[in-house]
Parts: C-alpha cells; sequence; structure tokens
C-alpha cells in the first residue's frame, strides 16, 4: 500500500510540472508547452516559426513557407512581418518575401495588395470573392512529386513537421 502512495505521489509531480514545461518551440510569438507540443503530435524541432492558421502554411520566422500543415489550429497571432517580407504582397495578413513572390509569378500575374487564401490554393482579394487557383506542391499532373525547381521552395509541404 505505502509503494503505490509513493508511486502515486512520484508519478503527480513528474506529470503535472513536465507538461506546463516549455518545449522549445515558439509559434507565433507564442512558446508552446509540451502538452500543447503533444498535442500537435510532438514531431516539431526546437525553433521559432509562423503559422497561418487559414491555409496551414508555415515557415522559420523571418523566412519563406516552408511547407504546409493542417489549416486551423489556434496558435497566437500570426504578424504581417513575420517572414521580414518587404513586397507588398500579403497573404492572410502575412507580407510575402521576394522568393515567395517569384514563385507566385510563375502560376499567376502578382499585384501588390492583400489577398486571402486557402488551403487548396484558391485566392482573392481581402473580403472579395475567389479571383483564381494556384497549383500547391501536392497537385499536379500524373501524381508524380514534383521537382524542388517547380516547386520553387527548399521543401515539399510537410516535410519538416512530418519528418519525411
Amino acid at each position: 500500500m505505502k509503494l503505490f502512495l509513493l508511486l502515486g505521489a512520484v508519478l503527480a509531480l513528474t506529470a503535472g510540472p513536465a507538461w506546463s514545461q516549455p518545449s522549445g518551440v515558439i509559434i507565433n510569438d507564442h512558446r508552446l508547452s509540451m502538452k500543447e507540443l503533444a498535442l500537435l503530435g510532438g514531431a516539431i524541432p526546437a525553433g521559432n516559426y509562423w503559422y497561418d492558421s487559414t491555409a496551414g502554411f508555415w515557415g522559420h520566422v523571418g523566412g519563406p513557407t516552408e511547407g504546409q500543415k493542417l489549416p486551423g489550429y489556434t496558435i497566437g497571432r500570426l504578424r504581417a512581418d513575420a517572414s521580414a517580407g518587404n513586397t507588398g504582397v500579403y497573404i492572410n495578413g502575412r507580407e510575402l518575401t521576394f522568393v515567395e513572390v517569384a514563385w507566385l509569378s510563375r502560376q499567376v500575374p502578382v499585384q501588390r495588395g492583400r489577398f486571402w487564401m486557402n488551403p487548396q490554393g484558391v485566392f482573392g482579394r481581402e473580403g472579395g470573392g475567389p479571383l483564381g487557383q494556384i497549383m500547391l506542391g501536392t497537385q499536379n499532373s500524373g501524381g508524380r512529386r514534383p521537382s524542388l525547381s517547380e516547386r520553387g521552395m527548399l521543401f515539399y509541404p510537410g516535410e519538416i513537421l512530418n519528418g519525411h
């Protein structure tokens, strides 16, 4: 009986505070606890990230899009300057970098302004209806995976977070 009480006390002491400890992962200026990290799947390397909850795009703070995760997670607030963009082109509130605008301009004419985009690549001006759709990394003819040059990015959506 004493052993069970002792084990219960040890588990209570180690389980409670450990979940509340910071994980080393920061998303949209919010430092995740170990519990929050576990709820997101736990496979996110320590680092400082931005995350677009509307389309699921993500990247390191100060950099361009590195991939796409499921949208809809409410984690902090995406800042307009999260990528350190200076193009005057905003998607879902984040100013894009030159590299992102160059990639987009291979598919559609890009204009300065504020736009929305959903996870399937459908886009439009903020407050307006759809104007078109771009091809994202997993949408291509024949089901083949596009090359790095075709994708215009270093990582396939989800590669870093999914560990592939």
